[in-house]
């Protein structure tokens, strides 16, 4: 079984490689700037898909072994909503302060302003598709609980073969530049997705589909709110102190933009009576503490 994973978890750097190799062809400039921003776009997925796939996957795996698959399909479909409360949010918020972030972190030196802007461009473009490659760390392991390692791969090859003429059609025919690559990303990401449900779904017979458009809508109205205020509230301070170090000022915007984004999308989320939020926290909970739970005996 273990093959087929080590070959899934090979393609998303495949993809990677294959962007840089097309970015190349326009520079020094472009191509550090859309591996910047992919390396930035990786942070919400280290920080809460990995983690509420890891919790989720002895769940999946033990509800796989006594084959109860309805209560399987119930816990991934609410596991990839409860991560798409968590990551949805995050990618609105990093769209939103594209450039306090890459200013705060990179831009010195020899990276300058146009730097910082043009590695925004692609993160922005890159984190409209953070919620496809969330998903996908669930969707992947209710296929391994499965026992099934092949469909992942035999998916996600067929997706890459389709991401190299994506990369073509945006880069050379649209004239997009970094944004064109990122944008092939980002399409390949929500069609893998797209596949692996549809795939999913006929295995387990249904997956929810109602319930989770209707927490993603909820997810995706709370989220462009928090995003406005995010963006009001890191312009307006800086602006008004009259802060010119770059450095500090970006600071100042991301620790106002964040945590008054964050406590606004929480605010909503709870005056919309949205399960996810529980589920979230208890998922991450799950994931934080030392001990595993024990394997009840045979």
């Amino acid at each position: 079984l273990m093959l087929p994973v080590i070959l899934g978890v090979a393609l998303p750097q495949v993809s990677i490689w294959i962007n840089r190799a097309f970015s190349s062809t326009l520079g020094k400039g472009p191509m550090s700037a859309l591996t910047n921003a992919n390396q930035l776009m990786q942070v919400p997925l280290g920080i809460f898909a990995q983690a509420t796939a890891v919790a989720i996957f002895p769940m999946l795996a033990s509800l796989a072994a006594q084959k109860k698959y309805a209560e399987l399909r119930s816990t991934s479909s609410s596991g990839i909503r409860s991560l798409l409360f968590l990551t949805i949010p995050s990618s609105v918020l990093l769209i939103v302060l594209a450039i306090p972030v890459i200013q705060l972190l990179l831009q010195q030196g020899k990276f300058k302003l146009e730097d910082t802007l043009l590695c925004a461009t692609a993160l922005r473009v890159y984190c409209a598709g953070i919620f496809a490659w969330s998903a996908q760390s669930i969707l992947s392991r209710s296929f391994y609980a499965m026992h099934d390692t092949k469909t992942p791969v035999i998916v996600g090859t067929a997706v890459t073969a389709v991401f190299i003429p994506l990369n073509l059609l945006f880069m050379n025919t649209f004239q997009l530049g970094v944004a064109g690559l990122a944008l092939a990303t980002t399409i390949a990401a929500t069609m893998h997705m797209v596949v692996m449900i549809a795939v999913l779904s006929r295995r387990l017979d249904g997956f929810e589909i109602p319930q989770m458009l209707s927490s993603v809508g909820k997810t995706f109205t709370a989220s462009l709110v928090a995003g406005a205020v995010a963006y009001f509230a890191a312009m307006g301070p800086a602006s008004i102190i009259g802060v010119n170090h770059v450095k500090l000022r970006a600071l100042m915007m991301c620790l106002v933009g964040f945590g008054l984004g964050g406590v606004v999308y929480i605010f909503i989320a709870r005056a919309l009576k949205m399960e996810e939020l529980t589920m979230a926290l208890d998922m991450l909970k799950r994931r934080s503490r030392k001990k595993p739970a024990a394997v009840p005996a045979n």
